[in-house]
């Protein structure tokens, strides 16, 4: 999912998974009151998500990866 060249096939995406990394990605976002699908690693919005919805998680994603390049 992160890495510092984008995959081209699907051999190389799997290959680039950090398990660690996407746990904590998940568990995070939780914590916040997001639930990211653990499957494809998407944040899924209903039809009547507002933009405030999508301004918070955001800003709830935005925090988690500024802490992580502390």
């Amino acid at each position: 999912m992160f890495g510092k060249k984008a995959p081209v096939t699907g051999a190389d995406a799997n290959n680039a998974g950090d398990f660690e990394l996407e746990q904590y990605i998940h568990l995070r976002m939780l914590n916040d009151g997001f639930l990211i699908t653990p499957f494809h690693n998407m944040a899924l919005m209903c039809p009547d998500t507002t933009a405030a919805d999508v301004d918070a998680h955001t800003k709830a994603f935005h925090s988690m990866c500024a802490e992580l390049v502390q």
